[in-house]
Parts: C-alpha cells; structure tokens; sequence
C-alpha cells in the first residue's frame, strides 16, 4: 500500500548537509579564543611581578628607618602588608607624661642665657621668633634642679605662661583684635610687656595705661633696636611702688621700669603687677626732653580723632622723628628727677612752648579734605 522508496526518497531530501568550513570556522574560534586568555594571563602575571617590586622597593624604604616590616612572618606572601603602622608600638599618654616629667634640670646658667635670648627677642620686635624660640624650649627646660630649687624661678612652669603674652603681644601689634586695653592686662612678664608698648600702634596704646599723663607714642619700627634694658630702683623700689600706689589710689604688688630708644628718643616704660599676679602699663616717661608732652598726650589724640579724614588712622598721620639733640643729664643735673625722667623745659634750655612743624600723612594735606596734619617731633637745641 505504501510507496516505501518514495518516503525514503522524500526523507533524504529534507536532511540538511553539513555547510562547508563550519568545522574549520569552529577551530579557528578555540584557537583565538586559547590565544585571549594566555594573553590576559601573562598580562596580569606581568602586573603582579611589578606590584610585587614595587612593594619590595617600598619595604626597604621603611626598614631604612629602623621600623619592623611584617612581610616575611605574617604569612602575607606577594599580597602582605609590609611595613604596616601596626609595627610601631604606639606611646601611650602616660609615657607623654614620663618623657614630660623627666625633662632636664635648669641650672641657674641655663636661666641666665634663656632670659638673655628672650631679650634679644624682644629688643628689635621679633615676637614671632621668640614665640619659635619659646615652643623650643618648652619641651626643653624642665624643674630647677635640686640644689637650686630655691633660688631659681621653674622654667618649665614660666615658658606656657610667656608663650601666652607672646600672643596677647602678637594680637596688640598686628592689630587683630578689638579690645586693646583687656590684652594690655594680661601680661606676666613685664619685660614682654614693656617691648609690646614700645612696638605697638599708636592707636592701640589709648587706652592701655593706669597714669594718664603717660606719652602716647607712635611704634618703633620691627627691626629697630631699641636698647631694651631694666631700670634698677634698688633700695628705692619700694619708694617707687609706693608712690604708684598713691598716686592711683590702688593696691600694686610690684614696680617694674625699662628703658629704651624710640627713634632715639631715650624714654621709660613702667609697669605694675595688679592683685591678680599680671602687669599693666603704668606709664612712659621722657628721659631726654626730645618729646612735647602737649602732643604726644591722649586727650590730644583722642580729640584729633574727629577731624582726621576717614580714609586715614591715627596711626597713618603721627609720625615721630629723631630728635637732632637731646639735653645732657651731666650737664643739666637739675633737668631730671631722682629717678631719671626729665623735668626740664621742653626740647631743651630756653625753649618755646610752641609746638613743632606738622606734617600730614602723605606730608600734604589731602586735596579737598580736612585731614588733620600730623605733628613730626623735632628736638630744639639746648643754646649754651
């Protein structure tokens, strides 16, 4: 019935004969394929041989420093951690302590050459290499020594607390705070004290001193020596504190007085320790009678105020010149007081009280301003 050979005719037709080149298309895919990943392996293998000299490079660096590398005991191999922080034991508060309690001793010749370092500081306006100079010696100057501990002051104790009025002095001179006369009242060191008042502006120094007839002066110029140097009162110092003390009607501990040179110009800086342990500026004083009192006052400043231009500060318009010659205390013994500070005429024998020539900031008045003109102090010749 059925047409078996046409089926199988019908059968062998509809089977699908292999294309040609498919099985060498198929050999050719392994081959590139085989060819990728040998690729992709030698360069990964080429990366890590390079990661690991790199580490190797870095492991020298580090044990060069003497630091323990645990790349070769902590099972780490190519991908370790060598020369991990973990290798440094850490110092522990309590060894800060130790290392800070077992500073070195001061002697008095330490002291001495500490104090003559901090002057020379202080002598040109360096406040920022004395405040260098103080974090140095800091971690240096531990307690006096047994044998002196009763004679010589505690370094270690002093220098945080002069490290402090070496920034109450740095905030006064670069004029970065408001209130001038509270960091005028802060100072434990009166010789920082002293060299502040001596390098601050004009207009910082209103407020500042307990006598209010004391000089307002212009500051000396950063680099200028001024020849800081303590005045001795010796026996007379108790005479002195006491005169303080009357005079302001309040109760100070102690008297301290420096002289210096402002533009050549031989002043002294007074200052007295209040209840509380800190200095205030007492007062400056004319030595050589090169400065009119009637200019250099802070009523007079302080009433110039309203009639300087607004682009302008007293500090832009009161110069202070050199004086061209100062009276001589040998020769005009009666001109000074017991202490020293000049009591004489004005500027010199027979002066005038009129005051010296002004000159304004620019050395002219502003064009179409009413600029107040700033005094330039000249010292006049004592006649013989």
């Amino acid at each position: 019935m059925f047409d078996t050979d046409n089926e199988q005719k019908r059968v062998e037709l509809h089977e699908e004969k292999p294309k040609a080149g498919t099985e060498e298309a198929k050999f050719k895919r392994t081959i590139i394929g085989l060819c990728v990943g040998v690729g992709v392996l030698v360069v990964a293998l080429i990366l890590a041989v390079a990661l690991f000299y790199m580490r190797q490079d870095h492991m020298e660096i580090i044990d060069d420093g003497d630091i323990h590398s645990s790349s070769e005991d902590d099972g780490g191999g190519l991908f370790g951690n060598p020369g991990k922080l973990t290798d440094v034991d850490p110092i522990t508060p309590e060894q800060l302590e130790e290392e800070y309690a077992n500073r070195p001793n001061t002697t008095p010749s330490d002291g001495a050459n500490f104090e003559r370092t901090m002057t020379n500081f202080l002598t040109v306006g360096d406040f920022e290499g004395l405040a260098a100079y103080l974090t140095e010696q800091g971690d240096i100057y531990g307690t006096p020594a047994d044998e002196y501990a009763e004679s010589m002051d505690d370094y270690g104790a002093l220098i945080p607390m002069w490290r402090s009025d070496v920034q109450a002095a740095l905030n006064i001179v670069n004029k970065s705070v408001d209130d001038y006369g509270a960091y005028f009242q802060n100072f434990s060191n009166p010789e920082i004290l002293a060299a502040t008042v001596a390098y601050a502006p004009l207009s910082t120094k209103l407020n500042a001193f307990k006598d209010y007839s004391a000089l307002i002066l212009p500051a000396a110029e950063k680099g200028e020596n001024i020849n800081l140097v303590e005045y001795e009162y010796g026996k007379k110092s108790s005479e002195m504190l006491s005169k303080v003390c009357k005079m302001s009607g309040e109760t100070y501990m102690n008297v301290k007085s420096y002289d210096m040179e402002i533009k050549g110009h031989p002043v002294r800086v007074t200052v007295v320790m209040n209840s509380m342990g800190y200095y205030d500026p007492w007062s400056v004083q004319d030595l050589g009678g090169g400065l009119n009192p009637e200019i250099w006052n802070k009523t007079n400043i302080d009433s110039s105020g309203a009639d300087i231009n607004y682009r302008f500060s007293v500090d832009d318009v009161y110069f202070l010149s050199p004086p061209s010659e100062l009276p001589s205390k040998e020769e005009h013994p009666d001109w000074f007081d017991e202490f020293g500070v000049y009591i004489g005429p004005i500027g010199g024998e027979n002066a005038t009280a009129e005051l010296p020539a002004t000159e304004s900031a620019q050395g002219e008045t502003p064009a179409g301003d009413a600029g107040v003109e700033a005094p330039a102090e000249t010292g006049i010749p004592a006649e013989s």
